[in-house]
């Protein structure tokens, strides 16, 4: 009977991908764009060895402002649908043993999105 089925209290979203670190930074000027060979607003991915690089040249000057967050599409949806509530959401992908996957960790579970 129709009436006697109940539908579950929330609903779930399970997403699926990959797990990044985003890196926003402000720059007073265009040194360290050219330094590494970027454009102004240019996204793209970096190689693990070159970012630790920049990482350190960017740490050298105080003056500038870095913004870490998740990343990826797919993390990116789920912390969306977390802030949006009203649903259970499970992400499922893997990280590295290493700081950047000790802060997605962090971050995911500060989110209540369950993996």
């Amino acid at each position: 009977m129709a009436e006697d089925y109940k539908l579950p209290q929330l609903p779930y979203f399970i997403v699926f991908g990959n797990c990044l670190v985003d890196y926003s930074v402000t720059l007073e000027t265009e040194d360290l764009l050219k330094r590494y060979n970027f454009k102004p607003n240019q996204l793209g991915e970096v190689r693990r060895k070159e970012l630790n690089t920049m990482l350190e040249d960017i740490k050298k000057d105080k003056n500038l402002s870095v913004q870490k967050q998740l990343g990826g599409s797919a993390l990116t949806t789920a912390r969306i649908l977390s802030k949006l509530g009203q649903s259970e959401v499970v992400f499922c992908g893997s990280v590295g043993n290493d700081d950047h996957g000790n802060f997605i960790k962090e971050e995911v579970q500060q989110l209540e999105i369950r993996t």
